[in-house]
């Protein structure tokens, strides 16, 4: 099982998940717990951390490595490029997500959550790896907030998505890509957020409650 920073309440019937983005840790979006706190009093809280330290900042972890290389390929949407890119961190990024889904799924067997009942958000490269991640197991639903995603695309639970009209870091018209090829192949809820660099302001966040709500049939 991964690190992570989890709280428990007495009597568990769902888990949100966080992974946090690249150069961070399991502290984190676990700083987020509040927020979510008093509407999901019955939620397990997990952040759960890489297992990779951070090439650039080493006190940090990521999900897998990414170079200037690796992000002009991502800004210009370059498919050959990706697909390098997606070779190249083939090893790092299926170890990941092997340990993610031990980590959740020996959870939620611990605290007989069911899958359904799992909600993964994710931030940034995090976000890549909570859609890659939904495509293992039937969750409840995927949150992105300014998402590294990266194909395939394909998966059923529901999909909500993120992205800063002003992200210095993945540019929108990255994010707008990706989401007109997502929409190719499932359903998808975009959300712009106008003048936003690449973070997770408290509106998004607060949108991003009402719609677990709404998964949960609130």
């Amino acid at each position: 099982m991964l690190k992570s920073v989890i709280e428990i309440p007495n009597n568990p019937e769902q888990m949100i998940v966080f992974l946090h983005g690249y150069g961070a840790d399991a502290n984190d979006l676990a700083g987020l717990f509040p927020c979510y706190k008093n509407d999901f009093p019955n939620a397990i809280l997990v952040s759960v951390e890489s297992p990779f330290p951070c090439e650039v900042f080493p006190s940090g972890r990521e999900w897998y490595p990414l170079n200037d290389t690796m992000r002009l390929a991502f800004h210009t949407q370059n498919k050959t490029q990706i697909n390098a890119v997606l070779l190249e961190t083939k090893d790092k990024r299926e170890f990941a997500l092997k340990q993610v889904e031990k980590t959740i799924k020996d959870l939620a067997e611990k605290h007989k959550i069911s899958l359904k009942n799992i909600i993964i958000t994710g931030f940034s490269q995090g976000a890549g790896i909570a859609l890659a991640i939904s495509q293992l197991m039937e969750i409840g639903g995927v949150v992105s907030f300014s998402g590294l995603l990266f194909p395939p695309f394909n998966g059923d639970c529901p999909l909500l998505a993120f992205h800063g009209t002003a992200d210095s870091v993945l540019p929108f018209s990255y994010a707008e890509s990706v989401k007109n090829e997502i929409e190719k192949v499932r359903e998808l809820e975009f959300i712009s957020m106008p003048n936003t660099d690449h973070t997770m302001p408290m509106d998004a966040i607060t949108k991003s409650i009402e719609w677990i709500k709404k998964i949960n049939g609130e």
